[in-house]
């Protein structure tokens, strides 16, 4: 993250795609004739998971930084869609279009700006999105998400599973907005599944969100694991487990961040 800040950054606060082994910046590149919104909001969500972790405030200045710059300029406030790029030279300029895995990481980088800061304006923009994404890309019908939309919600491309688009963003937006929504947003305790086909690390780390949230109540098999198993967020399998397991773990979160 430090070198993207340092050589991928230009004066404006975009992040820019192509460069050579110098990291001298190739404007001629096609893929530098936009600014590419969704990877600009994977770095900003990436920035305050680092802040997380690290608790450096350089980390989550940068990362609100960038979040509201997008905000501003990628985010149509009106219809809560994400616009999928802007022209390098002139970022007013862009298609009137939004795909779908920019507008899944615009909504979970709302929800985690929401969590760093407290500030409603980021739940409000996270209802916006979602509400699109569930009216526009998916596919309420047949499952799954259409590949592109304009701007106020009609399909453009209804492709759900070619080459370059696959469930991956979809199941990580539903999974992560679920636990960010859950934990951070609503204070309420959420619930993770999972079926072990085999055993051999007997040891589990589960709650895969930042913050460690407290694990409430473990299942194993349909059997509740005694609380002092888990103190330091890893749940212990017992040495006589045969496959497949199924967990079912609780989990609550303290204050944020």
């Amino acid at each position: 993250m430090d070198l993207t800040l340092t050589h991928m950054q230009d004066d404006r606060g975009w992040i820019l795609e192509r460069f050579a082994a110098d990291w001298t910046f190739r404007p001629d590149d096609p893929k530098n004739s936009h600014i590419n919104v969704g990877h600009n909001a994977e770095v900003a969500w990436l920035l305050l998971r680092l802040h997380a972790l690290t608790g450096k405030e350089r980390y989550r200045r940068k990362g609100l930084a960038l979040t509201d710059k997008l905000l501003r300029t990628a985010f149509r406030d009106e219809t809560g869609a994400w616009r999928h790029e802007l022209r390098r030279t002139d970022p007013a300029r862009h298609p009137d279009t939004a795909v779908w895995w920019v507008q899944a990481h615009g909504n979970m980088l709302q929800l985690y700006a929401y969590c760093a800061t407290g500030a409603d304006r980021y739940l409000d923009a996270f209802r916006k999105g979602a509400r699109f994404w569930m009216d526009a890309f998916v596919d309420a019908d047949h499952g799954g998400t259409v590949l592109r939309t304009t701007l106020d919600g009609t399909v453009v491309d209804g492709e759900k599973a070619v080459r370059t688009k696959t469930s991956y963003h979809a199941v990580e937006h539903a999974l992560l907005a679920s636990l960010y929504l859950d934990l951070w947003a609503r204070g309420a305790a959420t619930t993770l599944h999972y079926r072990l086909d085999s055993v051999q690390d007997l040891s589990l780390s589960p709650p895969l969100v930042e913050d460690t949230p407290r694990i409430e109540r473990v299942l194993v098999d349909g059997t509740p694991r005694p609380r002092t198993a888990f103190p330091d967020g890893t749940v212990r399998l017992p040495d006589t487990l045969t496959a497949p397991v199924r967990l079912q773990i609780d989990l609550s979160s303290p204050s944020f961040p």
